[in-house]
C-alpha cells in the first residue's frame, strides 16, 4: 500500500523580469512518497506520483454565505487554478491535489499542470505587476496577485483558455457525504 507523508512548504517565492518576489505562494503543504524504496520502480507510490516528486495540497474549507449556496464544490475556481499553478511552479510539481470540505462533503481533485496556461497566465501577471510602467507596480505587493480580475475580452488569451483547461486536467478523484 502507498504511504504519505505531508511536509510542510513555508512561503515561497516566484521571480519576475523586474521584480525578484513577483508572486509568493504558501501551499498548505507537499504530498510526497513515504516509501525508502531503494528501487523506485517497484514503489506502490508509483502510480500516483510522477518520476516519485511531490503533490501540492490546497485545502478550502468554505463557507455558505446567507443569499447563496455553496459553488464550485465539484469544480476548482478559477483564482484557486491560479493559486495552484504558481505553487506547482514553486516547488516543480507536475500535479496537485484540491480537497474541498464543507459540512456536507468532503472532495479531493487533482489538478495537472498545463505548461501553455501557466506561461499565459505569468505573462498577464508580468504585465500587470511586474512592468515598472503599469499602475499597479508600486502599490502592490506580490501576493496581491490572486486577486486579479480576467475580463471577458478577446484580447485575453487565458480567459478563453481557462473553462477548457478546467474540463481536461481537474479530475474528481474521490467524495464523502456526511
Amino acid at each position: 500500500l502507498p504511504i504519505f507523508q505531508v511536509r510542510e512548504c513555508g512561503p515561497l517565492f516566484l521571480p519576475g523580469a523586474q521584480k525578484p518576489k513577483l508572486i509568493e505562494v504558501s501551499p498548505d503543504g507537499l504530498l510526497e512518497c513515504g516509501h525508502n524504496a531503494i528501487d523506485e520502480d517497484s514503489c506502490p507510490c508509483l502510480g500516483i506520483f510522477d518520476d516519485h516528486e511531490g503533490l501540492v495540497l490546497e485545502v478550502k474549507c468554505p463557507v455558505e454565505k446567507p443569499k447563496n449556496k455553496l459553488r464550485h464544490v465539484y469544480d476548482v475556481p478559477f483564482r484557486h487554478l491560479f493559486q495552484m499553478h504558481a505553487q506547482m511552479e514553486a516547488v516543480g510539481a507536475q500535479k496537485a491535489w484540491y480537497i474541498c470540505h464543507t459540512p456536507q462533503r468532503t472532495i479531493l481533485i487533482e489538478v495537472k499542470k498545463n505548461d501553455a496556461l501557466w506561461r499565459d497566465l505569468m505573462a498577464l501577471i508580468e504585465e500587470m505587476y511586474g512592468n515598472p510602467n503599469s499602475k499597479t507596480f508600486k502599490k502592490t505587493r506580490p501576493r496581491k496577485t490572486r486577486t486579479m480580475k480576467f475580463s471577458g475580452t478577446k484580447k485575453n488569451p487565458v480567459q478563453s483558455e481557462l473553462q477548457r483547461y478546467r474540463l481536461e486536467c481537474c479530475t474528481l478523484l474521490a467524495e464523502r457525504s456526511e
